[in-house]
């Protein structure tokens, strides 16, 4: 069992764990999905979690998937797909149109328009030389005491902070804040802030060349 990633604290991360677990048939390797260290045909499954969207080049990618797996191999890959977050991003456009910051309303539609559809992903691997053999979807809620906690949360920091930084732009602090404060009190008679995440999981064989 092999796992790639570009960042080296990543791998450290997990070879550290792959210590403490007992965990002996793991390999994490440094590398770019792009451009895999494997030979061909060297893998019968592949896992991508929650990575196609923040893939510099998915499809190079995908590319390189194809050319890693045995002919009869499969790649399963889950995405969070659009509707991601969609409270958020409503108390979020909802802020930025009262303050009629239409450039940031722009940024904002772009920034949730790069996560896929289960149709667009199926078109990019069809793309990829993959011929989609089963799809599954779901739907997970993440729940938080007050809106402050998500921008709080480690890993909306580490996923999400510096892209919402980007599309309020220069007043970020004073945006972000008062989106905060429309969720929570649109979550008032809830006693929670609540944030949907739709997943999909495709299943894919190679197409032959």
């Amino acid at each position: 069992m092999v796992g790639v990633d570009p960042w080296a604290e990543a791998l450290v991360r997990a070879q550290a764990k792959c210590r403490v677990w007992g965990v002996h048939n793991a390999s994490p390797v440094r590398g770019d999905g792009a451009g895999l260290p494997f030979r061909d045909a060297a893998f019968g499954l592949i896992t991508s979690n929650l990575g196609i969207n923040n893939f510099p080049d998915p499809e190079g990618t995908l590319r390189e998937c194809h050319r890693v797996l045995e002919p009869t191999g499969t790649l399963a890959l889950t995405s969070n797909v659009q509707g991601h977050f969609v409270q958020w991003y409503a108390a979020f456009a909802e802020e930025l149109e009262s303050r009629g910051d239409r450039p940031a309303l722009e940024r904002l539609r772009k920034h949730v328009a790069h996560r896929a559809t289960a149709d667009a992903l199926s078109s990019r691997l069809a793309h990829g030389g993959f011929r989609v053999e089963a799809t599954h979807t779901h739907s997970i809620t993440l729940r938080f005491r007050e809106s402050a906690a998500v921008l709080e949360h480690h890993f909306m920091r580490l996923g999400f902070a510096a892209g919402w930084h980007e599309v309020a732009g220069a007043q970020a602090e004073s945006v972000l804040a008062a989106v905060c404060a429309r969720l929570d009190a649109a979550a008032h008679g809830a006693g929670e802030v609540r944030l949907t995440v739709p997943l999909v999981l495709m299943l894919a064989k190679p197409i032959g060349e």
